[in-house]
């Protein structure tokens, strides 16, 4: 069973971090790894970046679930509604 390994990391500081990141454009790749980083979990689990994803951002469990093929299709044209969405939270600088 995987446990939190980053107790210093809340759930709030994952979502500000992951809010940011998308005002900045920041690609959907280094987004999820940045999630993985900082719960303390390895590149394969993706289940609590999708948590996290919802939590964030407000979406509903079918957008975010494309994610779950992550790991082996970045290319998954069911990732449009997610990337859609993060690319209207983008600001310009």
């Amino acid at each position: 069973m995987a446990v939190l390994q980053n107790e210093e990391t809340t759930g709030s500081d994952v979502m500000d971090h992951l809010r940011e990141m998308a005002a900045r454009g920041v690609e959907l790749s280094e987004m999820v790894r940045n999630v993985q980083r900082e719960l303390g979990f390895p590149e394969g689990m993706i289940v609590p970046v999708m948590a996290s994803f919802c939590r964030a951002f407000e979406l509903p469990l079918g957008t975010v679930l494309p994610l779950r093929e992550w790991p082996k299709n970045r290319d998954d044209p069911e990732m449009a509604p997610l990337l859609e969405h993060l690319r209207s939270l983008r600001t310009e600088l």
